[in-house]
């Protein structure tokens, strides 16, 4: 199958490589389409954001690309967080973008001018819980935060829907298994079904060795392929090397959930393709 991919970070923000490098490493591996889609910036100082300077000179860098390349169509996007009042996917600071990729990674602490991120160092994590008073108040608050996302602001493909269990992989806090998690997917899901919104199977935790399975989880795409959720493939490269990290195994799981088709942006649109 010849993939696509537009869930990509490079050194406009917390990747490596040049839009450029990431370009070569499609075209080697025979991808029809390249998605760029850096980290948007957040109101506080960190690491692994663009920053607000460089918007201008991202945007020019990427669509230099879709006037010269001859291989693959390259599309224009960020990552956007949602984090109102700060910022949602649909900022229109943003716009004009080919697609925005919509992901919570942050819990404000307003009370005390304090960000903490839900995937960051463990310590982050711990400070969420602390926040809300417990695991399961924060889990469920982490659902619903993805979930009004959609309601409110719309992406055209929500990132990593499970990313909460990054920090949990030796199940130190809740299990997947607890019906209280389960219905918080679902009742999340239900409303990406309602939106229309792809729901992307990502393989970047795979990549970095953070996790041990795509996200989301198996059983959740299973929940989702029972609500009709369109899918996009994404490998949320942070290196070239990872443009199509671990694609065939996340097809093979995406066929065991009971999907035939995985949506594309083709020539300026979105199509459905099967799954080979």
């Amino acid at each position: 199958m010849y993939h696509t991919n537009y869930h990509t970070h490079t050194s406009f923000c917390d990747g490596k490589g040049t839009p450029e490098d990431y370009l070569k490493a499609a075209e080697s591996r025979g991808l029809l389409a390249l998605g760029f889609s850096s980290h948007a910036p957040l109101p506080y100082k960190n690491d692994w954001t663009m920053k607000e300077q460089d918007l201008p000179a991202y945007r020019e860098a990427v669509e230099t690309l879709t006037r010269t390349s001859e291989k693959l169509d390259i599309y224009l996007g960020l990552e956007i967080d949602y984090l109102p009042p700060h910022l949602t996917p649909a900022d229109e600071r943003f716009q004009p973008l080919d697609f925005t990729i919509g992901a919570v990674h942050v819990v404000e602490d307003a009370a005390r001018h304090t960000f903490h991120e839900i995937d960051g160092h463990p310590k982050d994590y711990k400070a969420c819980i602390e926040f809300f008073g417990g695991i399961q108040p924060f889990v469920e608050w982490y659902y619903r935060q993805v979930a009004q996302m959609c309601r409110e602001t719309p992406p055209t493909i929500v990132a990593h829907l499970d990313l909460i269990k990054k920090n949990n992989q030796r199940n130190e806090f809740f299990t997947e298994e607890e019906p209280w998690y389960r219905n918080a997917v679902a009742s999340c899901l239900d409303v990406i079904a309602e939106v229309g919104s792809l729901l992307e199977v990502n393989t970047g935790g795979l990549a970095r060795k953070r996790i041990t399975t795509i996200y989301p989880s198996p059983w959740i795409l299973r929940l989702a392929r029972e609500r009709e959720i369109p899918l996009v493939l994404s490998s949320d490269a942070h290196d070239p090397a990872q443009v199509d990290f671990a694609f065939d195994e996340a097809v093979a799981l995406m066929k065991e959930a009971g999907y035939t088709k995985v949506y594309a942006l083709l020539g300026g649109e979105w199509i459905e393709r099967p799954l080979e």
